[in-house]
């Protein structure tokens, strides 16, 4: 599998498949340590709304899609899992492609409105003008994405005094050789939601995510094909 080869860039596929393996084996633990994890496509909805959005004359009562609105209340026809944003969660985790070709983790902050950029690879978009240019639609969106989903009481006004900022730490592992950005921004999320450090993720190494890349392989194939053993 594409997914356990080491220095292999991997797809949206990909990536989506592990963020639904993870929140099948775990969603109910992420849930109540008040967070929520979403795949890629949520956030690109966001992103791909963003111009529609800014002509709108009703930003508080625009239409955010399906998507984005399932990924931020787990609500559909069928189903509910009644954990609402600001009231049962207070951090969003979501995979963010950088252009064409990087992935990143986030760590969205609603109640201290920062969002934690985990980037294995921070030479290849180094400074703050670059990390700006792939983030500003998000930041811009957030805060009425978040006013769209949570109870009016509790985020009813947008204004730029409830924006989101961005932090991007540079202690984490650093993929200096290159292809493995996705299967690593999966893991710090992984890792950032089950406590660890940043210290932490800055003790990884290329063996370590070999093995990681490995066993998220098998442990998507168990998820949703079988066992991995057959």
């Amino acid at each position: 599998m594409s997914l356990a080869r080491p220095t292999n860039w991997v797809s949206t596929e990909h990536i989506s498949v592990l963020i639904g393996m993870l929140v099948r084996r775990h969603g109910r633990n992420y849930l109540s340590g008040r967070c929520r994890f979403v795949d890629y496509f949520s956030i690109a909805g966001i992103i791909s709304k963003f111009a529609e959005f800014e002509k709108a004359s009703d930003k508080l009562g625009f239409n955010w899609g399906r998507l984005v609105s399932y990924s931020f209340t787990g609500k559909t026809r069928r189903r509910n899992d009644k954990k609402g944003l600001l009231v049962d969660v207070d951090r969003v985790y979501a995979p963010m492609m950088w252009g064409k070709d990087h992935w990143v983790g986030l760590v969205i902050n609603l109640t201290c409105r920062q969002v934690e950029i985990l980037d294995c690879n921070i030479p290849h978009n180094e400074s703050d003008n670059e990390v700006n240019k792939h983030m500003a639609y998000l930041l811009r969106a957030l805060p009425h994405v978040l006013a769209a989903f949570s109870p009016p009481s509790d985020s009813s006004h947008p204004e730029e005094d409830q924006a989101f900022s961005w932090v991007r730490p540079d202690n984490i592992y650093f993929n200096e050789r290159s292809g493995d950005c996705g299967p690593c921004a999966v893991k710090f999320l992984e890792m950032h939601a089950a406590g660890y450090s940043y210290e932490d993720m800055g003790q990884i190494d290329d063996k370590m995510v070999d093995i990681f890349r490995q066993k998220y392989a098998m442990d998507t194939y168990e998820e949703f094909i079988g066992n991995a053993k057959v």
